[in-house]
């Protein structure tokens, strides 16, 4: 996650974008993983319901974006790299595994988000269970960190970046002249209204902004 005064890349940094996003989900992910122990013994309390707002506003838009990004764009550009200099054999198998996982995350997701938007509404939830799309996406961002994105830096030229760049901006709507705020817009004005999520230890909670008792959600952040 960006520190204060580190500036978020922008579509001409293509895979620095898809990095800031995983990221992000990262992020998300550590929410949702103390937002399901937080709900055993408070319920969907105020500070649950903007945590759950916040893995929403994430997962229904952004990350879709971002599976796109890979499978429409970044996967088939990386497969016609065969031959290159930093040609990797293993990368075939690594791309056809992470396009077969992704309607695994999407199945995951779908499965969730009718509790997260429970607890948006301050409904009691009889049963809260992220651990498969917990370990799912962190097993696929780790391929994608360890193999793909280092391959894709020493393999794709200029030009393919660019490509890849304007197709991601395209996909969110944006025109060519978009500045560096509004390019990343889809990621970050999810967070405007909830606040994001602090450091924590290990069972501490976090607190959401105008309550003095423990929460799920604290600090400011630029996503």
């Amino acid at each position: 996650m960006p520190r204060i005064g580190e500036s978020t890349p922008g579509f001409d940094e293509p895979l620095g974008l898809l990095r800031a996003c995983h990221r992000r989900i990262a992020e998300r992910l550590d929410l949702l993983e103390r937002l399901a122990s937080y709900v055993v013994v408070h319920g969907s309390d105020e500070s649950a319901s903007a945590a759950a707002r916040r893995v929403l506003d994430y997962f229904d838009r952004a990350a879709a974006h971002h599976h796109e990004d890979e499978e429409e764009d970044l996967f088939p550009m990386l497969r016609k790299t065969r031959g290159r200099a930093g040609w990797d054999d293993r990368l075939p198998d690594a791309l056809d595994q992470l396009a077969r996982e992704h309607p695994l995350l999407g199945s995951h997701w779908a499965k969730l988000r009718p509790v997260l938007i429970a607890i948006t509404r301050g409904q009691w939830v009889r049963e809260f269970r992220c651990d498969d799309l917990l370990r799912a996406y962190r097993s696929h961002m780790s391929l994608e960190e360890e193999l793909v994105f280092p391959l894709a830096d020493r393999l794709l030229t200029d030009a393919e970046l660019q490509r890849l760049g304007s197709s991601m901006q395209r996909r969110r709507g944006l025109d060519a002249k978009a500045d560096a705020g509004s390019r990343n817009r889809e990621d970050s004005a999810e967070g405007a209204s909830v606040p994001a999520v602090g450091d924590l230890q290990e069972g501490q909670s976090v607190r959401n902004p105008g309550r003095t008792g423990g929460g799920v959600t604290s600090g400011p952040s630029r996503s």
